[in-house]
């Protein structure tokens, strides 16, 4: 397992870049092979898209496939995160049902999932009533509470959307 230096994620032995933010992984001793060529090709999908830069940034990565298919960049004070539902009037500024076409869950995540606020005093993670559950760092945020986010915590939403809060 590599450990990225720019952003501490984990990464297979034989990647070259990670997965999250697309840095350089260093060079480790060549070890006896033990998986197929086609086991080896489903773990080292390309960190697409590229990650965006000087941003403050939502990584959402499929975890079954160890590859991150979107970046949400943070640019307003709020932020809603949830799907959309044109009928009801709700358009999300993080519209995970985007993500459905890539494999992720979407659907396990509420149309008014969460609000990101970006205050003085850091980010905030505001989860809505009436969700169905979220987690920071493997620690459920009870609905209609908060939880201080920092770079590099991980935030799982209806069980399957997985996002890492990444700095570029």
């Amino acid at each position: 397992m590599k450990i990225c230096q720019v952003c501490q994620e984990s990464n297979h032995d034989a990647a070259q870049e990670c997965i999250l933010c697309g840095a350089s992984l260093p060079v480790l001793p060549s070890q006896p092979e033990t998986r197929t060529e086609q086991a080896q090709e489903e773990l080292l999908l390309p960190a697409e898209p590229k990650a965006p830069t000087n941003k403050l940034a939502l990584a959402i990565y499929h975890d079954s496939q160890n590859r991150v298919v979107a970046f949400f960049p943070i640019e307003n004070d709020i932020m809603t995160i949830g799907r959309e539902d044109a009928s009801a009037g709700h358009f999300p500024d993080i519209d995970v049902s985007t993500l459905e076409a890539s494999g992720v869950g979407a659907s396990f995540v509420s149309r008014r999932h969460a609000r990101i606020l970006n205050q003085a005093e850091g980010l905030t993670l505001q989860v809505m009533a009436n969700t169905t559950g979220t987690q920071v760092n493997r620690g459920i945020v009870t609905p209609g509470l908060s939880a201080r986010l920092n770079i590099g915590d991980r935030i799982i939403l209806g069980g399957r959307v997985r996002m890492k809060l990444m700095q570029f």
